[in-house]
């Protein structure tokens, strides 16, 4: 620990050696084909006295501060979309669980309704996700599942403690299928045991009864079966070494992940710009959480009334602290400024010590760690309802649909082919565009293989010929070309979009819109730097013209 803060340490400084340039200056360096991502913080504020125990008044609209407030106090917080608290290591718990639903797999036999009741068991204390991600880390080998005849047949799934001959495992099945037809007849497994010990040796049939045997759960016949009237195999589940793992579900603190190396501060009155003031660099893997792993002396503590915290998380409280680190700011006042306050304050950062790759990278890390953790990560479909009511539900449950989350990790549903056919692409891939990550991340996820964009953009062409077309073709005759018109359907149909243009989605039970923005002022719209949608577009300089007319 102690080197790991010595390296953060020299890191920060020589981070804050890097920033030493003015943001302005080094957004100027970056390539504008390549977009931005903003993700949304959270602000308090607080006009401070220019002396200890001045009284102060925070400055609203309408409302002028008290002269003594010297300085604006800005405290930023990272959303939780930006919080990533994945634990990469499963419990011992998630082991079992895991262990459990496999042989359950075995047992269901190819049963498809079976083997759902066996994933409704395992996501009932977690998220797909999560399942999903410690069962990849725990999985035998698929192709050795056993087939059913009939879905009421029943398999004995032996997960074996030690290694056996296949001469062992002949008699140890027909001993144990002998046993389960018995149906606690004693004479009959007291014939099959002697059967058994005949084939084997007293001693080691004893080792093959206690390392070797089917698991208790699951041997009962499907009701309103009898014994006598089903078949009954065994089969064996061989499992590889269970990987590291944990005692608790909790084991480190969670951490803003992707942060600005550094934020500025922009305040606004009557629409125009008033003061920047720049922040400190920003601590790269902030804490946002308590670390249970850290020695008791620095676990939080009560002195009296108050909460004593480690170092890590002290910014959170202590104001100094979160300038130190980056995520608090001071603004000096002036007295008019004091007096009269601000209309508008705005937080904006950039990650320059970051390339195109290492940014995207980051964010395919942070999505797929939503989705591999207990809150779980998804799209979220167009119509559904943000809070509960009297007549409807929200559209977040904390419980997973086991029977939707089965389809997309057993089945595919999800996953979707990439295409270049605006109405046939995916949700998914429309955000995986969008945003510049691979369509890998998000072919898992829930709602990934929805069809919103497509069908808004199906809608447009339905709606072309009676509205926009009927306008500029039939209404406004000769004023439009036939090419203007074509051109004009063809962006109306591919870029405009009722449901937004890009999908949702949710981190936890936090729905998040995406916006996407541009500064229209130093718009140009060379054909060179449009990237391939805009190149579907008819030649000429109609997109131009289209944002001289919008204009």
């Amino acid at each position: 620990r102690q080197e790991i803060g010595r390296l953060k340490a020299q890191a920060g400084d020589l981070l804050g050696q890097l920033l030493a340039v003015n943001p302005e200056q080094q957004i100027e360096e970056l390539n504008d084909r390549l977009p931005i991502v903003l993700f949304p913080v959270r602000l308090e504020t607080r006009f401070h006295a220019a002396s200890p125990g001045a009284p102060f008044t925070p400055a609203v609209a309408g409302v002028a501060a008290a002269a003594t407030a010297s300085q604006l106090w800005i405290r930023i917080y990272p959303d939780d979309c930006q919080v990533d608290s994945f634990e990469e290591l499963p419990t011992k718990t998630e082991l079992e669980n895991a262990r459990e639903f496999w042989a359950g797999m075995w047992r269901a036999g190819g049963v498809e309704a079976q083997e759902r009741g066996a994933w409704r068991s395992l996501v009932a204390g977690s998220s797909s996700g999560r399942a999903a991600y410690v069962l990849q880390q725990y999985a035998p080998n698929i192709a050795d599942k056993p087939v059913k005849v009939d879905p009421q047949d029943v398999v004995l799934v032996i997960i074996p403690g030690i290694d056996v001959t296949p001469d062992e495992q002949t008699a140890a099945f027909d001993y144990y299928t002998a046993v389960w037809k018995a149906d606690g007849n004693k004479t009959d497994e007291a014939a099959a045991l002697a059967a058994f010990q005949l084939a084997v040796g007293n001693a080691r049939a004893d080792d093959l009864r206690a390392q070797f045997a089917p698991e208790a759960n699951g041997q009962d016949t499907p009701r309103p079966y009898t014994r006598a009237q089903v078949r009954v195999s065994c089969a064996v589940l061989k499992l590889p070494p269970p990987p590291p793992s944990k005692t608790a579900s909790w084991t480190q603190a969670p951490k803003a992940a992707a942060l600005p190396d550094r934020f500025v501060a922009l305040l606004f009155n009557g629409g125009v710009e008033v003061k920047r003031v720049l922040g400190r660099p920003v601590t790269d893997g902030l804490p946002v959480g308590p670390d249970p792993s850290l020695p008791p002396d620095q676990q939080i503590k009560k002195d009296g009334d108050d909460l004593v915290l480690n170092d890590d998380l002290l910014w959170t409280a202590d104001f100094e602290r979160a300038v130190a680190v980056g995520m608090g700011i001071k603004v000096n006042l002036t007295p008019a400024e004091a007096g009269q306050g601000f209309d508008r304050l705005v937080v904006v950062g950039l990650r320059f010590s970051s390339d195109e790759k290492d940014s995207k990278k980051r964010l395919e890390t942070l999505f797929a760690h939503h989705y591999s953790s207990t809150h779980g990560f998804g799209l979220v479909p167009q119509g559904s309802p943000t809070n509960n009511t009297e007549s409807e539900g929200t559209g977040y449950s904390w419980v997973d649909d086991p029977d939707a989350s089965y389809d997309a990790v057993f089945k595919g549903k999800e996953a979707y082919a990439e295409t270049d056919d605006v109405f046939q692409r995916r949700d998914g891939q429309w955000l995986a565009e969008a945003l510049g990550i691979d369509d890998a991340v998000l072919k898992l996820v829930p709602n990934a293989a929805g069809r919103d964009q497509g069908e808004a953009r199906a809608m447009n062409v339905a709606l072309w010929q009676t509205t926009l077309g009927y306008m500029m073709e039939e209404m406004m005759a000769p004023i439009f070309s036939r090419s203007d018109i074509a051109a004009t359907r063809s962006f109306f149909t591919r870029y405009v979009s009722g449901r937004g243009p890009i999908p949702a989605i949710r981190v936890g039970k936090q729905p998040y819109g995406i916006l996407p923005v541009m500064a229209f002022s130093r718009y140009s719209s060379g054909r060179e730097r449009g990237g391939v949608f805009l190149r579907m577009l008819p030649a000429g300089d109609y997109l131009q013209r289209l944002h001289t007319l919008l204009m």
